[in-house]
């Protein structure tokens, strides 16, 4: 039993490494939002799409952990990390609870980044989508005297304009 909380100890610990790593990436995609920087932004976002792909894998070792454990207690299998951390020898117990309270903080911390980062990338979209319109030359709209307004096949581009 001692053997599964060190092991589960061992992940959580790694997952929270990435976790930090994870925040960085977000960061650095926020960064480069700010700055339109596309080549920045491609690189944060493959550098959080790596480290999504190892903290699966680790959850994945982490669940088998706690089947472990589940199996050891005769708890079902799916329990939430707080039972677990409930029987953890007194050795040990208050290591996995702080790993765990850190985590819950991290987590908290990227979602909000990430909401951040995707109001930002919409933002970059409306803005984007909006210059290519003002480019279009296949409709215009017109607004009439009593202010309807009616779209025309009359060129609206700002290239190739005659003055």
């Amino acid at each position: 039993m001692g053997a599964l909380f060190t092991g589960l100890k061992t992940i959580l610990e790694s997952q929270k490494h990435i976790l930090d790593q994870m925040l960085d990436a977000a960061r650095e995609h926020n960064r480069a939002l700010r700055r339109l920087d596309m080549p920045a932004i491609m690189r944060a976002v493959r550098k959080g799409e790596d480290l999504g792909v190892m903290l699966r894998r680790l959850d994945q070792d982490r669940e088998g952990v706690a089947a472990g454990l589940s199996a050891e207690f005769g708890l079902p299998e799916a329990v939430a990390l707080g039972v677990y951390i409930d029987r953890a020898p007194l050795n040990i117990k208050a290591e996995i609870e702080e790993l765990s309270g850190r985590m819950g903080r991290a987590a908290a911390e990227l979602a909000e980044i990430n909401e951040t980062n995707r109001l930002l990338a919409q933002q970059a979209m409306r803005v984007n989508e909006a210059i290519l319109r003002s480019f279009d030359s296949t409709r215009c709209r017109i607004y009439m005297p009593d202010g309807r307004s009616r779209e025309e096949g009359l060129p609206a581009s700002l290239i190739n304009k005659r003055i």
